[in-house]
């Protein structure tokens, strides 16, 4: 994956409007700035936009301060195709959305086609065509601070992990970690099904018994069934004769509430009559007043007649008289309307002539305005040839002022070169003398390391007795933690069984003679005595091992005190080593930069520096004194533009006037005859014609209707007075119809009673007949209860026998399940112990010593070999690293991974360098780690990016790392330094400025391209 272009909006410290990053001018870049300006986050943005990971844990972290929206679009090239990822996020709420684009760049329609739609989907799609995810991308193309000596920084033990982590052995752990637990399963799995087979078997045992059992059981239920058969027939008899009993005494109980009901029946058909009889008077008394009602029906519909006739003549009153007063108010509009529009004309007209007037007075000054008008002309065209002359007069003194600036700032920058190198050869003249007394401490010290290595080496295999140690005590406790259960457990069943006085056992429940049970009890004594040995044997080896391990802690302590000074020591001695080195290249160096300083001074006092901007600082002066700029000539003219400025206005108003007095003048004209028409419309009433007819007309119509208020009072009061007349009527016609039906009503009720009264008779009869043949019902109830009592204890010995003979028949029935289930637990068992064993067998194949040792063995002979490449490169060819997979100690080999360096001083361990030549060291496994992870992953690492201090390096080794990085960049598309070291950054023809500013964030400038 080759990067080629970056663009990010409101990402970490960047804002809105940030330049797009291209990476295609260049293939080794410095990406420089001021420690926490920004430089790292440009590199965050790549790895966020390809797995939405950065060094920061969650979305908001990374978002923008004050921001709610963050987008990053990533351009780059893999396998000779164009890509480009845009991940927006966007905080919404208490959450956020985010979504993803991953498009493919096509040739033929000159853009980009999109690759998947879904954000998943799109994320793995990003991880199978990069081949590689987030981990093994920043482990292998990124060297990010504090990482490039997390290698060699380790404990050999430490480095053989370290390395595992780096090339995912850890998947290997995690299933050896697998197996291991599926070994505990198994042998839980085995314990449990061991116990369960043990108690089906003790089960088993009791199957004949059971069988003897239920025979037995099934011939008594037969009897029992035989005789209690007989008993229910009787019984059923008997119940069939109470049922018929039962039927009479219910239809007696019925025949007294139907007696009940006839009753009632009765009684309401009387009031029923009662109320007849009483319409029928009501009905008769109407019929009396028939020629009454009918004659005052008769007027009142007469007058109801008239009446409509009058109301119908008012609303036609009332609706002239409403229009008659709209066509009044019409003709009163119109002539407000026209005195309105007589005095808007005589004001209009006033108005006119007084615009007339004016505008002579402004015509009388025309030929002043015109002498006016030409002279300010004059005086603009002079202030604009006075405005360019002060134009070039200030860009040529900004161009002065740069270079004076330009030329200090070159005499500070020699200045400050001038100092750091005398500073410089002041240091190392103090560090060539310290050579002699450097060289013989550095010889103590190294006698005192070895002493406590030595010390180290007893530490670590203390350390490790007392791990076996406290593994075979915890081991031991848990058996006797076992023990003591199982001593519990005997002792429980020895008392149950010396307590017990049942001839069963009570743990088997198998019948026991007192032979049988003293050897048992002789047996669980035997075997309890045993436990109790066993566990006293435990706890001594126990204690004896605890007393081991109490001398091992004291002897560990007093040896780890000592050790705890070899850490500063080895500092010490690498320091020393360091200053030792220091003090040797330094006497070569002091020389140089001698001739270096007094160069510089020569410079310095001869002004010779600057050379561009001094021609360039005469050329600007020249030109200074050719333009001629007089600022007191450019102010009067100024002032004489401004004085004359009125006469454009004056003008202005004159060409105005000249226009308003002709319009003025025709408009006035139309004002004065519209205006004499009003007035004589007014004079004369010709206005509002049409609705001074209508009114006329109204009028006549009004007098036509002949309405007579007074006639049509007298009928409404009259109609008032007959206003019952049709209630009067209406009863009359329901009295009319009504009598026949009342009468005829009356007949069936008098004929319905005497029916009730004969059939209340014939129910009394019944009664009394069924009363007597109910005498017999006392003697078949005493009969029944005493077959049920029977029936009930019959019943009940039932019960139990087929309660018993279901506990035998489930105990019977789970001794065949159990069978079953017997069977099926030896398959399981043996499929178990077998699977117990093929896991024990993963776990020490997958184990460190396995399939791991062979991985890290295989990649060690490469690892090295790169490393050596880039090494010699960083040191001229005077250091080789050397990786030792295994040491010999106390006469036995153990795997590690010792670090040895060999250079012009011999071979010694990675501790012993001083920090610039561990640096290389770091710098050249680091390189060489990055390269196998990536073509582990099935890639090619074409992308490299070196964020780490240089500060440790002289300047001879940042030459050196310089000469490397560009020597290794034939094996990279794109590599970038990431440094704040002027010295280095200076070193790279293309360089990548970051800058923080207060107001817009982060930015950047690419120089050099």
């Amino acid at each position: 994956m080759v990067p080629v272009r970056l663009h990010l909006r409101n990402f970490m410290s960047y804002g809105e409007n940030v330049p797009v990053l291209d990476f295609t001018g260049f293939r080794v870049a410095c990406l420089s700035g001021r420690n926490g300006h920004g430089k790292s986050a440009l590199l965050d943005a790549i790895t966020w936009a390809l797995w939405g990971r950065a060094r920061g844990g969650t979305y908001d972290e990374v978002l923008r301060v004050g921001t709610s929206e963050m987008q990053v679009t990533f351009e780059f090239e893999l396998e000779g195709n164009l890509y480009r990822v845009i991940r927006t996020y966007r905080r919404a709420g208490r959450g956020g959305l985010s979504s993803l684009e991953f498009q493919l760049f096509d040739p033929k329609s000159g853009g980009y086609k999109p690759l998947s739609s879904q954000v998943r989907r799109t994320q793995e799609e990003i991880v199978r065509r990069l081949r590689m995810d987030y981990d093994t991308f920043i482990n292998s193309a990124f060297v990010l601070q504090g990482r490039a000596d997390e290698f060699t920084r380790k404990t050999p033990r430490e480095r053989k992990e370290v390395l595992a982590r780096i090339l995912g052995l850890s998947k290997y752990e995690e299933l050896e970690a697998l197996a291991k637990e599926h070994v505990k399963e198994r042998e839980k799995e085995l314990a449990q099904l061991e116990a369960q087979l043990k108690g089906m078997e003790e089960e088993l045992a009791h199957k004949e018994e059971y069988e003897r059992e239920l025979g037995g059981l099934s011939a008594e239920l037969e009897v029992l069934g035989r005789r209690m058969g007989g008993m229910r027939e009787e019984r059923e008899r008997l119940e069939g004769m109470r049922e018929g009993l039962e039927a009479k005494r219910r239809r007696l109980g019925g025949i007294e509430e139907e007696r009940r009901r006839l009753k009632g029946h009765i009684r309401e058909l009387s009031g029923r009559i009662s109320a007849q009889e009483r319409r029928a008077k009501e009905y008769e008394e109407v019929l009396a007043h028939r020629e009454e009602i009918l004659k005052a029906f008769a007027r009142y519909e007469e007058l109801g007649r008239e009446e409509r006739v009058w109301t119908e003549r008012l609303q036609a009153v009332r609706g002239l008289e409403t229009r008659r007063g709209e066509l009044e108010k019409e003709v009163e509009a119109e002539r407000h309307g026209l005195e309105r529009k007589r005095e808007g004309l005589s004001a209009r007209k006033k108005e006119l002539e007084a615009r007339v007037q004016e505008a002579e007075s402004v015509l009388f000054k025309e030929a002043q305005i015109e002498e006016g008008c030409r002279r300010l002309e004059e005086a603009r065209r002079e202030a604009r040839e006075w405005e360019e002359r002060r134009a070039r007069h200030e860009e040529l003194d900004r161009r002065r002022t740069e270079l004076l600036r330009r030329i200090e700032e070159a005499r500070a920058e020699l200045s400050v070169r001038l100092g750091n190198l005398e500073g410089r050869i002041r240091e190392l003249e103090k560090r060539a003398e310290m050579e002699l007394a450097l060289r013989e401490e550095v010889k103590g010290l190294e006698g005192e390391v070895r002493q406590l290595e030595e010390l180290e080496r007893e530490r670590d295999n203390i350390r490790d007795r007392g791990t076996q140690l406290k593994l075979r005590i915890e081991a031991e406790r848990k058996q006797t933690k076992e023990l003591e259960g199982e001593i519990t457990k005997a002792k429980e069943k020895l008392s149950l069984l010396q307590t017990s006085r049942e001839a069963r056992c009570p743990l088997c429940r198998v019948e026991l003679d007192v032979t049988r049970r003293r050897n048992i009890l002789t047996e669980y004594a035997t075997e309890l005595k045993h436990l109790q040995e066993e566990l006293g044997r435990r706890r001594r080896e126990i204690r004896e091992m605890d007393e081991e391990r109490g001398r091992l802690r004291a002897r560990y302590k007093e040896v780890d005190e000592a050790v705890r000074a070899l850490p500063d020591k080895r500092r010490e001695l690498a320091r020393v080593q360091a200053a030792y080195g220091e003090a040797i290249r330094a006497r070569g160096e002091l020389e140089r930069l001698r001739k270096d300083a007094e160069a510089l001074r020569r410079n310095i006092e001869a002004e010779d520096f600057a050379q561009a901007e001094r021609r360039g600082l005469a050329e600007a002066e020249a030109g200074l004194r050719d333009v001629g700029y007089d600022p007191e000539g450019y102010r009067r003219a100024l002032w004489r533009a401004e004085e004359l400025a009125r006469f454009e206005v004056e003008r202005e108003r004159l060409e105005a006037a000249r226009t308003g007095k002709e319009g003025a003048l025709q408009e006035l004209e139309g004002v004065e005859a519209e205006l004499r028409d009003v007035e004589r419309r007014l004079a004369e009433g010709t206005y509002a014609e049409e609705a001074q007819r209508e009114l006329e007309d109204v009028l006549r119509r009004v007098s036509e209707v002949g309405y007579d208020g007074a006639r049509h009072r007298e009928v409404q009061e009259e109609l008032d007075r007959l206003r019952g007349a049709p209630a009067r009527r209406e009863r009359l016609l329901q009295a009319e119809v009504g009598i026949e039906e009342v009468r005829g009503g009356l007949e069936g009720l008098r004929e319905s009673i005497d029916q009730a009264e004969e059939h209340l008779k014939e129910l009394e009869e019944e009664a009394a007949r069924l009363e007597g043949e109910l005498a017999e019902y006392g003697k078949v109830e005493e009969r029944l209860s005493k077959l049920g009592k029977e029936l009930e204890e019959l019943q009940a010995r039932r019960d139990e026998l087929l309660g018993r003979e279901g506990a035998v028949r489930a105990q019977y029935e789970r001794c065949l399940r159990i069978e079953e289930k017997a069977k099926a637990l030896r398959e399981k068992l043996t499929k178990a112990q077998k699977e117990r064993t093929i896991y024990e067998k993963l776990q020490v194949a997958l184990g460190r010593d396995g399939i791991q040792a062979l991985i890290i063995e295989g990649v060690l002979p490469e690892l090295e070999e790169e490393a050596n490449e880039t090494l010699k490169k960083l040191t001229d060819g005077r250091a080789y690293v050397r990786i030792e997979p295994l040491r010999e100690r106390g006469g036995k080999v153990k795997e590690t991974l010792d670090i040895r360096i060999s250079d012009e001083l011999g071979t010694r361990d990675y501790g012993m360098f001083s920090g610039g030549e561990a640096f290389r060291v770091d710098f050249a496994l680091r390189i060489a780690l990055s390269k196998l992870l990536a073509r582990r992953a099935g890639t090619r690492l074409r992308m490299l990016v070196i964020d780490e201090g240089f500060g440790t390096q002289d300047a001879e080794g940042l030459e050196l790392l310089v000469e490397a990085i560009n020597t290794i960049s034939v094996d990279f598309d794109k590599i970038l330094v990431v440094t704040h070291l002027e010295q280095l950054r200076n070193a790279f023809p293309v360089r990548i400025e970051v800058e923080k500013r207060p107001d817009i964030g982060s930015t950047f400038q690419v120089i050099g391209v």
